[in-house]
């Protein structure tokens, strides 16, 4: 879920194609995932690494835009 928001295009785009040949329902997955995929995002919110934090911040804003309202209590 996270390399979805990798700061390479090229990443990006086969991350997205593997996510979408093993997923099924994506809201549900996210729901399902989230505590851990928060641990792993707050972990690299908080690295010496640019693009872990570039990363990071943006799966957070895809996760808060696309289930917000049940993410944000959690």
């Amino acid at each position: 879920c996270m390399i979805r928001s990798d700061v390479s295009s090229v990443v990006r785009q086969q991350a997205l194609l593997v996510w979408k040949a093993v997923v099924d329902n994506t809201p549900k997955t996210l729901r399902e995932i989230t505590p851990q995929l928060m641990v792993l995002v707050i972990s690299a919110l908080g690295s010496n690494s640019y693009d872990k934090r570039q990363v990071a911040g943006k799966t957070l804003g895809d996760l808060v835009s696309k289930l917000g309202d049940r993410i944000m209590p959690e």
